[in-house]
């Protein structure tokens, strides 16, 4: 504090980085030491000399500015302070190189404009309050904190005290501290600002409030500051407190949950998603139909494939499928000059196969599909039960009778139900599923009376049909369409079943009995069975 304004500025620009000439010398000789010892060491030598660290003469002319107010600091005991080589007070002597009032006047170190809230001089809200109140409210402090307290305060500021009385170290606290912020707001603007740098060199000038809350801060720890701006609250107005806090604390919950389910909450699936779900499931829940077995013909979902050679003898027993029905040969094969158990393979001529079951067939060699049931009846030498060759086949029937109506059929059956019940509705669509339904129920046949003359008398389709019609209109022959017979299709069908069926090959076919039936109409007497 005493080395000219040239020799401070070239040692402390170093350390120092703001605009010194917009600073005054104390709070350049504080931050001085602050940035080079450390805070600790700072705070130790700037606490007991808040106004006191240079000679006011190197300040201001405090005889003709009456901004300057020196009275006693009443916060300082002049107790010897051991981090310090002088007593408190005690301004070191300056020698020869020791500044004037023109080197604080000039452009090197002017003197700093202060311009303060004239309204902020008041004191602090809780500094009005009684001390036995502020007391009560420290009392709130653990003791531990408490002690904290006065351990960092400077021995030349600490109060006397009793040791034992919680009470009473509370007291002292608060007197300190009533005393020092009187102090503070006792002093001139000037005066304030140096004794705030003093303890906070870089301290931002805003309102002597605020100020003096960080100088209290600084000095009395802030735990002891903000527990005396805490007031004592009743306990039915803890009670409220403690009510609103916990509805804060669950609406808070809820709007934090409620923003968790709508972050949570599915998102709305875009058509893409959906059409693609959508043809995933019709081809999962699609029928599709399985793979033909060529021994049996049956659709099997698992199959074993059976590769047979040309130049090698026929595997798993194959030669048990031989096509040995005389009927079959000369009715189906030789009459009709059918190419059916004709393979290109010629190893496999005259095996009872299924073709939709070979998958590959060729000159040299041919696959097989083979079911698991009758894979293993072949690998054993037995006839598979369901092969074709014991006694299954049906043939094929031809494209002209295809379109038989189950009328037609019936007329022709050498077995027959014994009832049969229909529905039908006045829409002839047949894309409507319910346009015609059947129930078929079964009961013991007499196998002695099964027919033995064909085709059956109107009078016997009559006996075992009942016709129910569903629908608010009339019945109309177009509804009758499934009810409806040609004696052409008839005669020509049950000539062809005589020649290639051989359960038909001793029925006696009556051409009497086919003249009772219209050349294309319903059957006679239907009109009596229809119940509406």
């Amino acid at each position: 504090s005493a080395a000219p304004n040239e020799v401070l500025f070239a040692r402390c620009l170093p350390y120092i980085r703001r605009d010194l000439p917009s600073v005054s010398r104390l709070c350049v000789v504080s931050g001085y030491f602050e940035m080079l010892y450390g805070e600790a060491v700072a705070a130790a030598l700037r606490r007991p000399y808040h106004t006191r660290l240079a000679d006011p003469d190197h300040i201001l002319n405090h005889e003709t500015d009456p901004t300057l107010n020196h009275e006693p600091d009443p916060t300082l005991n002049h107790e010897p302070d051991p981090t310090l080589n002088h007593e408190p007070g005690h301004i070191p002597h300056h020698g020869p190189d020791s500044a004037t009032n023109s080197d604080l006047n000039g452009t090197m170190f002017p003197q700093p404009q202060i311009e303060l809230d004239a309204d902020a001089r008041q004191p602090l809200s809780w500094a009005l309050l009684p001390a036995k109140e502020l007391v009560q409210r420290l009392e709130k402090l653990d003791g531990g904190d408490i002690v904290d307290c006065f351990g960092a305060l400077p021995r030349s500021r600490r109060p006397a005290y009793a040791m034992r009385s919680k009470r009473k170290r509370c007291a002292a606290l608060v007197q300190q501290v009533q005393q020092r912020l009187s102090h503070l707001q006792s002093l001139g603007d000037y005066m304030f600002l140096v004794d705030v740098l003093c303890v906070a060199p870089f301290a931002v000038p805003t309102t002597r409030m605020s100020m003096s809350s960080l100088v209290l801060c600084i000095e009395f720890s802030s735990i002891l500051i903000d527990r005396l701006e805490q007031p004592i609250v009743a306990l039915p107005e803890r009670r409220k407190l403690h009510c609103k806090l916990v509805k804060e604390q669950s609406a808070a919950q809820l709007s934090q949950f409620n923003a968790e389910i709508v972050a949570q909450w599915p998102k709305v699936v875009p058509r893409n998603v959906v059409m693609e779900c959508l043809r995933d499931y019709v081809d999962g829940s699609c029928w599709r139909p399985g793979v033909v077995c060529a021994v049996c013909s049956r659709q099997v979902r698992s199959i074993n494939e059976l590769r047979v050679d040309a130049d090698a003898d026929l595997s798993l027993s194959l030669d048990l499928l031989q096509l040995n029905d005389p009927f079959i040969t000369a009715k189906c094969v030789v009459q009709t000059l059918s190419s059916e158990f004709t393979y290109q393979c010629s190893v496999l001529n005259g095996l009872m196969l299924d073709k939709t079951g070979i998958l590959v067939c060729t000159l040299d060699s041919t696959t097989l599909n083979v079911c698991g049931q009758c894979f293993k009846s072949l690998s054993r030498a037995k006839m598979p039960c369901f092969a074709l060759a014991n006694k299954l086949y049906q043939g094929h029937l031809l494209a002209q009778f295809c379109d038989l109506t189950w009328v037609e059929e019936m007329v022709c059956a050498i077995y027959r139900n014994m009832a049969h019940v229909t529905r039908l509705y006045q829409s002839s669509d047949p894309a409507q599923p319910l346009v015609f339904h059947g129930n078929t129920c079964a009961h013991e046949t007499n196998i002695v009376s099964t027919a033995e003359v064909l085709p059956r008398t109107p009078a016997d389709i009559n006996g075992m049909l009942m016709v129910v019609f569903v629908g608010p209109l009339k019945l109309t022959p177009q509804s009758l369409k499934t009810l409806f017979v040609m004696t052409h299709g008839l005669w020509s069908f049950l000539c062809w079943l005589c020649n290639h069926n051989h359960l038909y090959e001793h029925i006696i076919l009556d051409e009497a009995v086919m003249n009772l039936y219209p050349e294309d109409g319903t059957v006679p007497g239907v009109a009596d069975r229809i119940i509406y």
